[in-house]
């Protein structure tokens, strides 16, 4: 029962981890967006 539970804390963590790292690269790309749009303007 430990080790399934410690397995599930694994894949919680992977989980966000990897939501975190989504958001950020999606957070990169609105940025990058937006310096672009402001050099154009």
């Amino acid at each position: 029962m430990d080790r399934e539970h410690r397995q599930a804390n694994v894949e919680v963590w992977v989980f966000i981890i990897y939501l975190a790292k989504s958001v950020w690269e999606v957070n990169c790309l609105i940025t990058d967006n937006l310096e672009l749009h402001w050099l154009v303007i």
